[in-house]
């Protein structure tokens, strides 16, 4: 049984570990490996996690500066409409941008 348990991948490791802890015959060697062993796969665990994390932060990065350079094109637009239409030139600051635009 235990040497099906540690051809098994996720459980079955589970399964391996309290089997040998459960037999008695562990000694203080076979303790550090299984903890050796548990902490590498966390570790691998969280470093998986960062690495999706870096893609995920790259990724609304990239789409943060594209909003950035749509919203200034749209500002130079509004001011250079608004220029045309006579108006007073109008700095655009984005807290106050809604007030502006009610204000009009």
């Amino acid at each position: 049984m235990q040497n099906k348990d540690r051809g098994m991948r996720g459980l079955g490791t589970i399964k391996t570990i309290s089997t040998i802890k459960k037999s008695r015959r562990m000694d203080d060697t076979s303790s550090v490996f299984i903890n050796l062993y548990v902490l590498m796969k966390e570790r691998d665990r969280y470093a998986q996690e960062r690495n999706s994390l870096s893609k995920r932060l790259e990724t609304v990065s990239t789409r943060i500066n594209e909003l950035d350079k749509h919203i200034d094109t749209l500002m130079e637009t509004a001011k250079k409409e608004r220029l045309a239409s006579g108006g007073p030139e109008v700095e655009f600051n984005p807290d106050n941008i809604l007030v502006q635009r009610i204000s009009y």
